[in-house]
């Protein structure tokens, strides 16, 4: 694995360049602990000649959409939710101007919904995958398509399933935030069109526990991620020259 990883990073530009790779935080909804995955890399990282640091997913996230909050003093910058919606899990992040206060991931994601829609309807999972990618509209579900429907409300499953979660960790964390706050999505499981109109109208029938006055699509969802990564390791590089 070390070396796959050499081969893929390459050698630093300069002496201590620093590094942040994306960690996923630990679900809410099942005991699992990513300290030793997250551990190990950073291990190689530093083997490699890195300033290496991990950067919360979702945070990466917040990094490269920059969300905004409208408060009583004024706009406040990277304040709000940042959420990556990956295969195997979403990861959610509530920044106050950049600082991490709560981080969590929720498990079940897209890999869930092509799993049960090709369960429901007996189609390969190759073909459900397919279909999600070139067909799905979450503003217009085709209820004549069994595929696009299984699909449609697994999505739907999936997204109140982690509006839920998000509200009772939340709530339970007695986190805080002033003002109306901005949601950036990520990831590539929130590629299908709707996907944040869909977000937004869950979230409207929900009990949320903030003031929401935005939810917004990033503009690379694919690599918002790695650019956030990017973005956090030259600002620390530039306060470390200062």
């Amino acid at each position: 694995m070390f070396y796959i990883i050499k081969a893929v990073v390459g050698d630093p530009v300069i002496e201590n360049e620093p590094l942040r790779f994306s960690v996923p935080a630990n679900p809410v909804d099942r005991d699992l602990d990513n300290l030793f995955h997250q551990m190990i890399l950073n291990n190689f990282f530093t083997q490699m000649g890195y300033d290496a640091k991990p950067v919360n997913e979702a945070m990466s996230v917040v990094y490269d959409c920059a969300p905004v909050a409208h408060t009583d003093e004024g706009d406040s910058q990277l304040t709000g939710i940042g959420i990556s919606c990956g295969g195997g899990m979403t990861n959610v992040a509530l920044s106050l101007k950049g600082m991490n206060l709560n981080a969590f991931s929720i498990t079940k994601s897209g890999d869930y919904i092509d799993e049960q829609a090709s369960k429901v309807t007996g189609i390969a999972q190759s073909k459900v995958i397919k279909k999600k990618e070139k067909e799905l509209d979450l503003s217009k579900i085709d209820m004549s398509d069994r595929v696009l429907a299984a699909l449609s409300i697994y999505y739907q499953e999936t997204i109140n399933r982690v509006i839920h979660n998000m509200t009772k960790t939340f709530r339970d964390k007695n986190s805080e935030v002033d003002g109306e706050i901005e949601i950036v999505i990520a990831g590539g499981t929130s590629m299908p069109k709707g996907y944040c109109d869909k977000f937004k109208e869950c979230l409207d029938q929900s009990d949320f526990p903030f003031k929401v006055w935005n939810v917004r699509h990033s503009k690379s969802p694919f690599y918002s991620v790695s650019q956030g990564s990017c973005i956090r390791a030259q600002a620390d590089y530039r306060k470390k020259q200062k």
